[in-house]
């Protein structure tokens, strides 16, 4: 009987302690599904927040892309036309200052035609330096006389060593085609004979009036009568000393 009770008692007990374990359990699992439910639940709050914020910046970043078309296509359209005519200056400043023979390609340069003035009066100057203005168109140029100009210039040992251009007026096209004045200033020199030249003033460029806005800017008519060509012969007055590039440490 004694044992009887025992093994009674004894499975009792493991009754008791195997439905303790499950009600454990089953609590630990219910507490674990609780937090999942309630981290999925901020998941999906931060989702629809993030999604929120991200449609917002959407929504701003193509208010402001039409803002600036709007600006570009009203306020901003004069400034954007004349620099877009600039640019075909601009670009040619950029392959001078990186070619080593600068003459040869000014011969390359697009334009249909060009006038020259004709050459004033020579004024002496201090130091040996004469001064000679362009005055009113007297010769007409064509691509082919352009080049061939250039080529006597340089059969004769003339070489350009640097160029400044700048864009100093634009006039929209209206009833006439559109119109710009540029400056330029021209550094060069010649070996034999010994001499250095500037040319610097201002010269006149008639655009070639496209029906499409969107068609590159082209030179019609270059008119250069409001130049001056500066020149003194002899050896230069000074003489590079040092020439250094210094590069930031």
């Amino acid at each position: 009987m004694a044992s009887t009770r025992r093994a009674a008692t004894g499975i009792l007990v493991a009754i008791l302690a195997g439905g303790t374990v499950t009600c454990w359990l089953l609590r630990v699992s219910r507490n674990r599904s609780d937090d999942a439910k309630e981290a999925l639940g901020r998941n999906s709050e931060s989702a629809r927040t993030d999604s929120f914020v991200d449609q917002k910046i959407l929504k701003d970043a193509l208010a402001l892309e039409a803002q600036r078309n709007q600006l570009d296509q009203t306020v901003w359209a004069p400034e954007l036309t004349a620099q877009k005519h600039e640019d075909v200056f601009v670009r040619l400043w950029d392959a001078l200052r990186a070619s080593a023979d600068p003459i040869e390609l000014l011969k390359n340069f697009e334009f249909g035609a060009m006038t020259l003035g004709a050459l004033g009066q020579v004024e002496i100057l201090e130091h040996h330096v004469t001064s000679a203005r362009l005055g009113a168109p007297a010769r007409h140029l064509m691509p082919p006389g352009w080049r061939s100009l250039l080529a006597q210039l340089q059969n004769q040992g003339y070489r350009i060593e640097n160029s400044e251009w700048r864009h100093v007026e634009f006039h929209p096209a209206t009833n006439a085609a559109a119109s710009s004045v540029f400056a330029v200033t021209l550094h060069g020199k010649n070996q034999q004979p010994p001499e250095q030249f500037v040319v610097r003033g201002q010269f006149k460029v008639i655009w070639r009036q496209s029906p499409n806005p969107a068609d590159e800017p082209y030179p019609e008519r270059i008119e250069a009568s409001a130049l001056e060509l500066l020149r003194r012969r002899g050896e230069p007055a000074f003489e590079w000393a040092l020439a250094r590039e210094i590069k930031p440490e």
